[in-house]
């Protein structure tokens, strides 16, 4: 898991202020204010496959700076 935030920390680099585990399986990704939430979650969708094994399990959540979730998906879909 933490290899896996360090890749997400790596692509997304000053758009996001923070990444944390939030669980066994889950990251939660705080996007810096005045960021497009929607559209860098689809940026790493797009890419992520790229970034991760196949058998990779674990739900990427994309909040606010006020912790609103604005999207979320997960890697075994």
């Amino acid at each position: 898991m933490e290899e896996l935030m360090n890749q997400i920390k790596a692509f997304l680099g000053n758009s996001a202020k923070n990444i944390f585990k939030k669980g066994p399986a889950e990251i939660e990704v705080v996007v810096n204010k005045g960021e497009n939430a929607q559209q860098i979650s689809e940026h790493l969708k797009e890419h992520i496959i790229t970034m991760i094994s196949e058998d990779a399990i674990a739900k990427i959540s994309f909040v606010d700076q006020s912790g609103n979730v604005i999207d979320s998906f997960s890697l075994n879909q």
